[in-house]
């Protein structure tokens, strides 16, 4: 539905529903004020500005306003091999350089405070927006192959290529990903689940994220700086495992070979047959704060 076909009673309607989520994650302390007027903004520029006078900018009366307290310096690195997330910027994290495993055509989504559902495909040629509620301006952008979705949603579905990559990156709101390529992207303070996919770089900096993969041969990368992420290891799934652990924590499967684990939280180990350094795939973790728990395939 664009926008241009629904009452602006209904846009109104729209508009205070998502406004609500936002409140919502405020005062369950998940954002702060600053991040909840950034997803203010978001959300305004997908309505008409003549329709946005209600949605109030100032945060005040939802929370008193608490000056940010400045970052806490970085750890220093652990000395092992593996990337280091802590510091990677949402962009950074989108657009870590590709491997030889890497799918050669992307498709980029950016998620405020709604909510998508992204199904690979056998079969298709390129991507498709199959439904999409409430206040929309979206559209289906392609540049050199690539593709991207602009512009703001409440709720969409999207049908890709099985074989194209996924660039997604999560403020607020509910991502859903089934049987792609590879993932690569940074989930702020939403839910992002991801089943079926053949790789994946991402980061996680507060919120959750679950997914299942199958592991077998490139590099792969998941970095927490706070919530939970779990990683499922489908069958035939085999790699070598390096990362840090500062304030979280890390749990592994019985199978989980381990080589190497320092004092200072870093580790190194196999996951499926053959001794370390053997396998064609390698995952790098980096936990700073919350729980990675990796798993296999029952």
């Amino acid at each position: 539905m664009s926008q241009n076909n629904i009452s602006t009673s209904e846009v109104r309607k729209l508009k205070q529903t998502e406004l609500s989520r936002v409140e919502a994650l405020l005062e369950q302390g998940k954002i702060n004020n600053d991040e909840a007027a950034l997803l203010i903004d978001a959300l305004v520029e997908t309505v008409d500005t003549n329709e946005t006078s209600d949605i109030p900018r100032n945060l005040d009366p939802l929370t008193p306003k608490q000056p940010t307290p400045p970052e806490a310096a970085p750890p220093p690195p652990a000395p092992f091999s593996a990337v280091d997330f802590t510091n990677k910027s949402e962009s950074q994290a989108a657009e870590s350089e590709p491997t030889e495993s890497e799918p050669t055509q992307w498709l980029s989504v950016k998620v405020g405070v709604g909510s998508v559902t992204i199904k690979g495909k056998d079969g298709l040629s390129k991507p498709v927006i199959k439904r999409v509620a409430g206040i929309s301006t979206q559209s289906l952008q392609e540049n050199n192959g690539n593709y991207s979705i602009a512009g703001g949603f409440s709720d969409m579905t999207v049908e890709m290529p099985s074989s194209m990559g996924l660039k997604l990156n999560v403020t607020a709101g509910d991502a859903k990903v089934k049987n792609i390529a590879f993932l690569k992207g940074n989930n702020s303070v939403g839910s992002v689940s991801a089943k079926a996919i053949g790789g994946l770089d991402f980061q996680v900096d507060a919120g959750e994220f679950t997914a299942s993969a199958l592991l077998a041969t490139g590099q792969h990368r998941l970095g927490l700086k706070a919530g939970s992420a779990k990683l499922e290891l489908l069958a035939g799934s085999s790699l070598d495992v390096t990362g840090s652990c500062n304030l979280g924590s890390f749990k592994v499967p019985e199978s989980f070979s381990s080589q190497q684990k320092n004092l200072n939280g870093s580790f190194e180990g196999t996951i499926g047959t053959g001794p370390i350094g053997t396998s064609t795939a390698k995952l790098a973790i980096s936990v700073q704060a919350g729980e990675i728990r990796i798993s296999e395939e029952n």
